[in-house]
């Protein structure tokens, strides 16, 4: 049989010096790797939310970017709009596009100028005759020429039993002009007549 062996003091201070190297270690050594294993891991979640986050951004910028190009690419063709300084010229111009198309346009009536932000409006009535037939290539014409005016009404009347005689036509126009600091200038001309 074994005997208990009676501790001594040597005995009680080597267990203490024991516990107490058992708690450094843990305090001085397993504690702070394991706080910094914790740490580790926040900073990896904190890490991949921000990559997240700056790949999303990355795509949102991208898409920015691809809008933008988009939108340059939409504007470079874009019918350059002029002032409604150049009244006069657009009003000698359009008769000339109807006898371009086989149509007489008598009148050429500007009507007031309705500013606004950012177009300024200025609509335009014109009447005429000719050959029915031409008449639709007038309004092809028209638009081909003057992209930035818009046919708001129009009005043919003729006899449809004779398709020889001529038709009578009466456009009202939207002549979409740009803003100008001499927009003022451009006050309607005087009712025209134009090519009896």
């Amino acid at each position: 049989m074994r005997t208990l062996h009676v501790l001594t003091p040597v005995d009680f201070a080597a267990g203490a010096i024991l516990v107490i190297l058992a708690i450094l270690a843990h305090a001085v050594g397993f504690e702070p790797i394991r706080r910094a294993r914790a740490d580790s891991v926040a900073l990896h979640a904190q890490l991949a939310d921000r990559t997240r986050e700056l790949t999303e951004k990355e795509s949102a910028l991208v898409a920015g970017r691809a809008a933008r190009d988009a939108l340059r690419a939409r504007l470079a063709e874009a019918t350059p709009l002029e002032t409604a300084a150049s009244l006069n010229q657009r009003m000698a111009a359009i008769p000339d596009v109807g006898a371009g198309s086989g149509v007489r346009v008598r009148e050429v009536v500007p009507k007031p100028i309705i500013p606004g932000k950012p177009l300024i409006r200025v609509p335009i009535t014109i009447g005429g005759d000719g050959p029915s037939a031409r008449f639709g290539l007038f309004l092809h014409d028209l638009h081909e020429s003057f992209p930035d005016m818009e046919v708001v009404s129009l009005n043919v009347s003729g006899r449809p039993e004779s398709p020889h005689e001529p038709v009578r036509f009466s456009l009202d126009l939207m002549w979409y002009t740009r803003v100008d600091q001499d927009a003022s200038k451009a006050a309607p001309a005087e009712k025209t007549g134009v090519r009896p």
